[in-house]
């Protein structure tokens, strides 16, 4: 069979194609060397060639704490704010947080605390996320030379 023929509708592998074989020798082997590198730091490579990746990583406990929080904090039906946790920060007198409370179950007044946890987590985590991300913005992104 010869390699140049080809059976209909087919195409020949890269291999088998003319334009490889008239690349020189020492260019094959970067080619090669290229390839194996992409293959083996092909995570290092695409954290180098996609800097905000980390930070995407970084935004997943975020997210996970959004989520969270939106299970464990009661569903408020306030005039002014559309979630507890605001409603609860913004509170200015003691008769703001007993409208807040009322009609709470020991079950609520447990949930609303695991949520404030969870709250401190995110508050936590957040400050790094934009640090990083503002970081990273000003930093200019390494390119793979392959």
């Amino acid at each position: 069979m010869e390699l140049n023929s080809k059976k209909r509708g087919q195409r020949l592998p890269l291999l088998f194609q003319k334009k490889l074989y008239t690349k020189k020798l020492s260019d094959l082997k970067k080619e090669m060397i290229c390839l194996l590198n992409s293959k083996t730091n092909s995570m290092e490579d695409y954290f180098n060639t996609h800097p905000f990746a980390k930070i995407g990583i970084l935004a997943v406990p975020l997210v996970i704490f959004m989520i969270l929080m939106e299970i464990f904090f009661p569903k408020l039906h306030h005039e002014e704010y559309h979630s507890f946790i605001t409603a609860f920060e913004f509170a200015r007198t003691p008769a703001d947080l007993h409208t807040l409370f009322n009609g709470f179950t020991d079950e609520t007044f447990r949930n609303v605390d695991i949520g404030n946890y969870i709250d401190f987590g995110f508050r936590l985590l957040t400050p790094f996320f934009w640090f990083f991300s503002f970081g990273k913005r000003t930093k200019p992104s390494k390119r793979n030379g392959c």
